[in-house]
């Protein structure tokens, strides 16, 4: 969906006092309002909604809660991010005490949480070692339909390669907006690869499903093909391109939430790009299929594929 001047204005204004407050350490409700947090995960754009999720992760959230859960819009991503970055138990605690007043609150909780792949990966059977494409989120995606069989990206991808890796165990990790979360969900990537054994494997990831598998490279996981989409380009998940046959990495200058804000606190220059190289090839999109340039989101968007040409890189 694409944004209007006001909607950019609007998450530019908050990325520069992100970065200027990130500096110092702290922001609060003084620099961001609860109002404008509820505003931003009511939007029917993902993009703003994510922005919205991302300053909720960084203000004490017991601050701004009360304001979002009115509204049954904002209170279903709030309810997403309550699934990413709380343990089960708690996340489902804070929302049955709260489903007296907000009973919406509650019925998303339990139509998202629904949706997770079981987060431990049982053997599998053995078969046939051959080429597998994998499809991996990025932060608070994971209870998202788009990636996994039957959704819109899937389906365009797996219609292209005939390989994308379907079914109840497919790998997922928690989406949760920290630095420990990534490290963990990239350990346990090579584990699933371990148990799902293929020739070549070719990943598709978004966001911070990127730098999983770029740290995974760190940790010995060999990629035949990585395609990032908008994955905030740090320091701390810098590759082992020796382990990547070749690297696209796919950004939009439309995408407001790869950078400022999402590449904080180790960025590495703008946060869009690697330095080009023999296995490395930053692609810019330029085209939703809509007449205008893609966000965050519209980047794992068969239209946005479709009018850019990616499929050529599969």
């Amino acid at each position: 969906m694409k944004l209007s001047r006001n909607d950019e204005e609007f998450i530019t204004n908050i990325s520069e006092i992100l970065e200027e407050k990130q500096r110092s350490g702290v922001i609060s409700t003084n620099d961001i309002s609860p109002e404008e947090v509820q505003r931003l995960l009511a939007s029917t754009s993902p993009d703003l909604a994510m922005v919205g999720s991302y300053i909720l992760s960084l203000l004490p959230y017991e601050s701004v809660v009360s304001t979002i859960k009115k509204d049954s819009v904002s209170a279903r991503n709030y309810a997403r991010f309550l699934i990413a970055e709380k343990p089960s138990p708690q996340a489902e605690n804070i929302v049955k005490e709260d489903s007296s007043k907000y009973p919406f609150l509650l019925n998303h909780y339990k139509e998202l949480s629904s949706r997770l792949m079981p987060s431990v990966h049982k053997a599998a059977k053995a078969v046939p070692k051959q080429e597998m494409t994998m499809i991996i989120h990025g932060t608070w995606a994971a209870t998202s339909t788009w990636w996994q069989e039957g959704g819109n990206f899937w389906n365009y991808i797996n219609g292209i390669t005939g390989n994308v890796y379907g079914g109840k165990d497919v790998f997922s990790w928690s989406g949760a907006n920290k630095h420990k979360d990534r490290i963990k969900a990239a350990h346990h990537l090579i584990d699933w690869i371990n148990t799902h054994p293929c020739t070549h494997l070719d990943i598709i990831a978004h966001s911070h499903g990127g730098n999983v598998c770029l740290f995974a490279t760190r940790l010995g996981l060999k990629i035949r093909k990585l395609i990032t989409l908008g994955t905030p380009v740090r320091l701390e998940y810098l590759p082992d391109l020796r382990n990547i046959e070749i690297l696209y990495n796919v950004f939009s200058t439309r995408d407001l939430v790869q950078t400022p804000a999402g590449t904080f606190p180790n960025r590495r220059a703008e946060g869009r790009t690697f330095g080009d190289g023999r296995s490395v090839i930053n692609l810019r999109a330029e085209d939703d299929g809509h007449g205008g340039q893609p966000g965050h989101s519209e980047l794992h968007e068969p239209d946005t594929w479709k009018a850019c040409g990616l499929n050529k890189i599969l």
